[in-house]
């Protein structure tokens, strides 16, 4: 509706010449737009608490451009007007339209949101609906530009060339910090030189849209990638299709099949997995990001809700630890049946042969666009670095058919480096840590690089949890696969599978807490979810005796030497809480 119809169903209020008419036809399309831009509860389309854009049942930033493009035309149309459109939708709408500039970089939103346009998705044709959004002003009709959404303009394209920015002060620096995106099982770790998106899914997000001739090969877009975006197009950091290997999407883990194989027989298939837990939380600019892949216990949603599994059995526990300019990665029971080998994926870029990726043999590697990895596993690291060739995504080796013009397979050249876990793999661990950006060098000067950063303990690494602490901001993380017991740190227990920070510091301690469960109701044929995420308490027992600083959606209760602290969680984002001594 926004991107074919809205604009013209406010052309449509023109075509009467009775000036009554004109004032009543425009009063209700300003009354139905505002509605609808403000309305996030539902499952099947829209703009979430989030700031995803939800079409075909998930987050779907291929279609929301259109929709991006288009609404901006009406609020600047309206704006400074008696029908200017409602704050709480424009505010929805900037919300979703600024988010899309955060989980894109500079404008490239990566693999695991890409649906069924692998290695192509983007927002520069946001370029001009950026520019309106700034001419509507601020959501409460205050300021006639909007100076935030045009600091993001001149931050993407540059001035405007008709200077309706002059004047204003704006603050055109790359965003730096760490966003969650619960409706999309997104992470997002941002600093001033590159952006980092790490994807999941769940029984609330899917994995992937496969198409009858798109994306055939996109299984594994969404298991766990950790994908690096520099401060440059998507093409010379690496992310081309012409020879990509759909088995390595960097970060993930995966069965490495044939592509025949890799190719689902299914014309239609968006996977789910019957597992809750996927999301992350953010604390300070810093944040941890997890779940349970499960590929031998979900379902398709399309065109019908129909349980299934991938042969292999998939399943592993993959966490994402987040702080300053290091990201460290970690995963444990990591198990498959079959034949095949399972990997994860480090990296995978197209180059050329006299840019390769280096390897120490040990544990520092060194990939062609500039960023550093350091195994801290006792892991089988494999490197390669040659021509590969790959099936088109809109080409099925199944059927022999393909798109109209595509051409069957294609070339390139490409440096790739994953963990291998062995065939049939029971109980696989690893773990490594990202320097992104570090520029080009060679591992002397990159180990030298390494001990400059501050370091992070590895406290915990099992199924029931991934725990982390971050020695530079006295930030310990928690991935919490499973109620009960931690017994690491300060946190001693929790009620349910969660999310935690806790930042020590002398005014008391900084807590985090998010649920990934989006606790909403499922539509049983379809295996869609739909209406609010129900609110419920997370309780997290702490040692030491603690009580809420300021207001929060929080409680405390004394229990003997500890406290129950209980917070009040919902849409799966991070809910932030101080405490003082008692």
């Amino acid at each position: 509706f926004y991107n074919t119809q809205s604009v013209f169903r406010l052309m449509a209020s023109f075509l009467t010449t009775d000036p009554a008419r004109q004032s009543a036809l425009l009063q209700a399309y300003s009354d139905y737009l505002s509605s609808a831009l403000a309305f996030t509860s539902d499952t099947s389309d829209g703009f979430k608490p989030d700031g995803t854009a939800w079409h075909h049942w998930g987050h779907y930033p291929a279609y929301a451009t259109g929709a991006f493009e288009r609404v901006p035309v009406s609020l600047k149309t309206l704006s400074g007007t008696c029908y200017r459109i409602g704050e709480a939708g424009h505010a929805n709408f900037r919300h979703a339209f600024l988010a899309s500039t955060i989980y894109s970089n500079p404008l490239y939103y990566g693999l695991g949101q890409a649906g069924r346009h692998p290695l192509g998705g983007n927002i520069a044709s946001l370029k001009n609906a950026c520019r309106l959004l700034a001419l509507s002003g601020t959501p409460d009709g205050k300021h006639a530009i909007d100076a935030k959404v045009a600091s993001t303009y001149v931050r993407l394209w540059g001035n405007p060339p008709d200077n309706s920015f002059d004047g204003l002060e704006l603050d055109p620096s790359p965003p730096t910090g760490h966003w969650t995106f619960p409706y999309a099982a997104l992470s997002v770790h941002r600093r001033a030189d590159w952006s980092v998106n790490i994807k999941g899914y769940s029984r609330y997000v899917w994995a992937s849209e496969i198409y009858n001739l798109d994306n055939r090969y996109g299984r594994y877009q969404s298991n766990g990638t950790v994908q690096i975006l520099p401060n440059m197009p998507q093409e010379q950091a690496g992310y081309i299709e012409d020879g990509w290997d759909w088995n390595h999407p960097p970060g993930a883990t995966t069965v490495e099949l044939p592509f025949k194989e890799l190719e689902p027989e299914e014309p239609l298939l968006m996977f789910k997995s019957e597992e809750s837990y996927a999301g992350g939380c953010a604390l300070g600019g810093n944040g941890v990001w997890a779940m349970k892949l499960n590929e031998a216990d979900g379902f398709s949603i399309d065109p019908e809700k129909k349980k299934m599994r991938f042969p292999a059995g998939l399943k592993a526990h993959k966490s994402v630890f987040c702080f300053g300019e290091r990201l460290l990665c970690l995963g444990s029971g990591i198990e498959a049946c079959g034949h095949a080998p399972v990997h994860t994926t480090l990296f995978q870029m197209a180059t050329t042969p006299d840019n390769l990726a280096v390897y120490d043999g040990e544990e520092l590697l060194l990939d062609p666009a500039g960023n550093g990895y350091k195994v801290l596993s006792d892991s089988i690291v494999v490197v390669t670095n040659k021509e590969q060739s790959s099936p088109n995504n809109t080409y099925s080796l199944r059927k022999g058919e393909g798109k109209t013009g595509a051409v069957a397979s294609a070339s390139g050249f490409f440096s790739t480096a994953w963990i291998t876990h062995g065939n049939a793999p029971n109980n696989g661990t690893y773990a490594y840590v990202i320097f992104p950006q570090v520029g080009v060098m060679d591992i002397p000067a990159f180990e030298k690089r390494v001990a400059e950063f501050p370091s992070f303990r590895i406290l915990r690494q099992d199924d029931r949890a991934h725990i982390v602490e971050d020695t530079e901001s006295g930030t310990v993380a928690y991935a919490c696969f499973e109620g009960g017991t931690m017994g690491v740190g300060v946190l001693e227990s929790v009620s349910v599978p969660c999310f935690a920070m806790v930042r020590k510091s002398a005014e008391g301690l900084g807590v985090s807490v998010a649920n990934p469960d989006l606790n909403q109701k499922e539509d049983a044929v379809k295996g869609l979810f739909s209406g609010v995420s129900k609110a419920a308490p997370v309780t997290l027992k702490l040692a030491g005796s603690w009580k809420i600083k300021g207001t929060a959606k929080a409680w405390t209760e004394p229990v003997g030497d500890s406290t129950l602290l209980s917070v009040e969680c919902v849409d799966g984002k991070s809910m932030e809480v101080e405490l003082e001594q008692r």
